[in-house]
């Protein structure tokens, strides 16, 4: 503007944009109004530059909208800039007051009470009286192009609803449905909610739930005060009546036939009725920040689904009797850009409602009976949810201790002690290496927690090549510590008081103290907790025997660098919870090749591939004589993160896999695994069979496994970790 009240930034990606030097971008500016509505428009002509992966921001001495301005109009399409999309010609971006007359939180997406159909719903504070804004709603796949479905005219009144729409249409189903407030071609406001079909069915999965309305950051809540989000300030705004955290009964999903792979099988068929005494199993997802996900909406799409997410896990449970008829499976759902002890808090909620309003449900059941209990199996960051909710938030607290309801927490490739990657200004984080999302109040809580004294973490771009370290103050300064960052300040200086040491050098006060408190209720916990970790080689280590994918191999290689050996995405020594880097059958610090050896692990039992490179340790079922905190753990050679949940499946088609579940052992139906060599499956599978029967299968046996669904050597340890705890 001429007075310099505003200003406009244009971020962009400069490897990939068109740039003239000789042709500037111009701005023109006006002020409009429309009832109640204000606005200052902002044309923005960008003349012949074409800007890859724009962002937009707007700063104003007196804002009358959010800080971010990301929501612009262009030739009728409404695109969300916030760094997805590429921007050419001319647009509008609009400052207006619509953000103070929205209710945000009782707008959104309303079923029917069929749970099929719904209106969205947006409600004003006050009334409007407009001649000529209108509310538009289009439907849109997470980063595809909006349908229009309907335009409604904002006239008198205070409540707007759409035309009825099908929640199960396939037109309709997984897309962000968003309501945006227009005024000629000038976007005023949006909101947006999501069609989630693995909670509109006509027997509603979901079991307990809370929405953004009940969850939506705060600047006075220091568990959830992420400034920068779909919260509030990325528009399209989540709207209230989104779910960001719930539980979904599996048994529900299977009767309503949403998921065609598993609706045919036999237990999809017909699964046992609820509440006759199978022990409950809740699995927690982890983290799913890609950039662009700081929103409850975007993450209930397919691709984030906890269903998804534990797809072959759930197949192997589906083609496994011994399993299915002993447990029942739920889900839990959370957004990876909120502090992980307020989820941890809310998934106690959950199950406090579940217990009080469903007591004759297995779940019910095994939250009011100690006998019975409720199993927990989590993955990444779904492990420090569990233990926040457990160790924090007695989530499974009785009347003789804190933990009566808890059967078991088997902790997949747990974070215990975060990770150098989720450090937000570390150049080797998983923005740069895999496009994640590490300015969150999450990965504030991923970040290594300098268990081990090193909070000065060195960082290379690949072998032989000369790197430098960064230290944690300057995290702290430029991402921790800053409003519009990831503004923790106050949540680190609690625990910084708690540790007793406000100088204490870690870039992660909050893990450091909930890791060294677990040291005073070890005794409690341990007999209820069992660890597992992958541990990645990567070529020329001749122990390379899984193909662990390029991604995976070149974190891994980062990550060692840095000192670690790891999964490619934690360094093991958090995986397995490690005390002490004097400890290195725990710490494992790299660059050394080591072959693991039984006087590592006395106590444990190993297994190897024989007669491959002098019979190498592939599996350690580990014993808590072992482990410096007593607790039980099993290791995998060459299974990096993904693997130590889809097993060595996660490169395969998931309707693939689902073909295996009522397929015998032996089956002439091929689906490819991650294994390099048939031999090295095989030596996985002696292992792992042996472990989970008690005898070792011979050469020929071995041939004829040759369903590697229910073969596969992960999930044969995890059933008989089950069915040991079953009882």
């Amino acid at each position: 503007t001429p007075d310099g009240s505003a200003r406009l930034v244009l971020g962009y990606d400069p490897r990939a944009s068109v740039l003239s030097a000789t042709s500037p971008v111009t701005v023109e500016v006006s002020s409009q109004s429309d009832g109640a509505f204000q606005w200052t428009e902002y044309t923005v002509d960008l003349g012949p530059n074409v800007l890859a992966q724009a962002s937009v921001r707007l700063v104003e001495a007196q804002p009358m909208g959010p800080k971010t301005a990301v929501v612009v109009s262009d030739g009728g399409e409404i695109l969300t800039l916030d760094g997805e999309a590429a921007l050419d010609g001319s647009f509008v971006v609009a400052s207006s007051n619509a953000a103070g007359l929205v209710d945000i939180d009782k707008s959104g997406l309303v079923p029917a009470a069929d749970n099929l159909n719904g209106v969205f719903t947006t409600i004003f504070t006050q009334e409007i009286g407009s001649s000529k804004t209108v509310i538009a709603i289009d439907f849109q796949p997470v980063g595809g192009k909006a349908k229009r479905l309907e335009t409604i005219s904002v006239g008198k009144g205070t409540v707007f609803s759409s035309s009825s729409f099908s929640l199960t249409d396939s037109a309709r189903t997984n897309r962000l449905v968003v309501a945006s407030v227009v005024s000629g071609s000038t976007v005023l406001y949006a909101l947006q909610d999501f069609v989630d079909w693995t909670r509109f069915q006509s027997l509603p999965p979901v079991i307990s739930a809370f929405t953004l309305a009940q969850t939506r950051a705060s600047a006075g809540n220091m568990t959830n005060s992420l400034t920068d989000s779909h919260d509030r300030d990325r528009q399209p705004v989540d709207a209230g009546t989104v779910y960001s955290h719930y539980l979904l009964d599996l048994d529900v999903l299977l009767r309503s036939r949403a998921v065609p792979n598993w609706a045919d099988t036999a237990y999809g068929q017909n699964p046992p009725a609820d509440g006759t005494g199978r022990i409950p199993v809740v699995l927690l997802h982890g983290w799913q920040g890609n950039v662009h996900y700081r929103s409850a909406a975007r993450l209930c799409d397919w691709e984030h689904s906890p269903v998804n997410n534990f797809s072959k896990l759930i197949s192997y449970y589906l083609g496994t009797p011994a399993l299915n008829q002993k447990y029942h499976l739920y889900l839990l759902r959370w957004p990876s850009y909120k502090h992980l002890t307020m989820s941890g808090e809310l998934f106690g909620r959950l199950l406090a409602d579940v217990r009080l309003r469903l007591p004759g449900t297995d779940l019910g059941r095994g939250l009011s009976d100690s006998t019975t209990g409720v199993v927990v199996i989590t993955h990444s960051t779904g492990g420090l949810i569990a233990r926040t909710a457990i160790e924090t938030h007695k989530a499974f607290a009785g009347t003789t201790s804190d933990y009566d309801f808890l059967r078991k927490a088997i902790i997949l490739a747990g974070p215990h002690h975060g990770t150098p990657e989720a450090v937000n200004t570390w150049p080797n984080n998983w923005s740069f290496l895999a496009n994640k999302d590490v300015a969150t109040q999450a990965t504030s809580d991923l970040s290594w927690d300098s268990f081990d004294g090193n909070a000065n973490i060195y960082f290379s771009t690949g072998v032989g090549v000369v790197g430098h370290r960064l230290r944690y103050d300057k995290d702290r300064a430029q991402s921790r510590w800053p409003v519009a960052v990831q503004n923790v300040r106050d949540f680190d200086q609690t625990y910084l008081n708690a540790l007793g040491d406000l100088q204490t050098a870690t870039y992660n006060p909050w893990l450091l103290w909930f890791t060294k408190r677990f040291a005073t209720i070890k005794d409690r916990l341990a007999p209820r907790y069992i660890l597992y970790s992958g541990w990645t080689r990567v070529t020329p280590d001749p122990g390379n025997f899984v193909n662990n994918s390029a991604a995976m191999a070149y974190t891994q290689t980062i990550l060692a660098i840095a000192g670690y050996h790891n999964d490619s995405v934690l360094p093991v020594c958090s995986n397995l919870m490690a005390t002490s880097a004097k400890d290195t059958s725990f710490y494992l610090p790299a660059p050394s090749w080591p072959d693991i050896t039984q006087d590592w692990y006395p106590h444990s039992r190993l297994f190897s591939i024989p007669d491959v490179l002098s019979d190498r340790t592939v599996i350690v079922i580990g014993s808590g004589k072992d482990h410096p905190l007593g607790l039980d753990f099993r290791l995998i050679w060459d299974f990096d993160h993904g693997q130590t949940k889809d097993g060595a499946l996660s490169k395969a088609d998931q309707a693939d896999v689902a073909g295996l579940i009522d397929e015998p052992m032996q089956t002439k139906k091929t689906v490819s695994d991650d294994f390099w060599m048939e031999v090295y499956r095989q030596g996985y599978v002696r292992g792992a069979m042996a472990y989970n029967t008690g005898q070792t299968p011979s050469d020929k046996e071995l041939e004829t496994m040759t369903n590697v669904l229910k073969s596969d050597p992960f999930f044969l340890i995890l059933e008989k970790d089950l069915l040991d705890v079953a009882g």
